[in-house]
């Protein structure tokens, strides 16, 4: 017959639940990153789209600013197309800024995920060899 030692069932319980709390932990910590990622994902497609629309209304300004080229008087008068173009140009590249931004902390969480799910692995990893093997007194 099998006789199990109180103390080793109660070491087990309590190896099992401070696994269980870790696993916990990881999964908790990779559902927030997760969420952080898809949210950043959001935020950095609508700046794409804002960038998009941004080229799109500097182009129209261009096509309409070289199809009014003719007389000096008209010139004159499409100057003031220039200094909103100037306005675009600057808008533009402030979404430029914003988007490398975006881009560069978007790296930064997908390392921090990277660790996390490396680190989550090992754990689990640890977990697997320890309940594989038998408790030997």
């Amino acid at each position: 017959m099998i006789t199990i030692d109180p103390l080793n069932l109660l070491l087990l319980i309590e190896l099992c639940c401070l696994l269980a709390g870790g696993l916990a932990y990881c999964l908790f910590k990779y559902k927030k990153y997760r969420l952080l990622y898809r949210d950043t994902l959001k935020t950095l497609g609508g700046v794409q789209e804002s960038r998009e629309e941004l080229q799109q209304q500097l182009a129209a300004a261009q096509n309409a600013g070289t199809a009014s080229a003719g007389t000096p008087a008209q010139r004159a008068v499409s100057t003031g197309g220039a200094g909103e173009l100037e306005a675009l140009r600057t808008k533009l590249q402030g979404v430029e800024e914003k988007l490398k931004e975006k881009n560069q902390k978007l790296e930064q969480l997908e390392a921090k995920l990277a660790g996390l799910e490396k680190e989550y692995v090992v754990l689990y990893q640890q977990q697997q060899s320890q309940m594989a093997q038998p408790n030997i007194p």
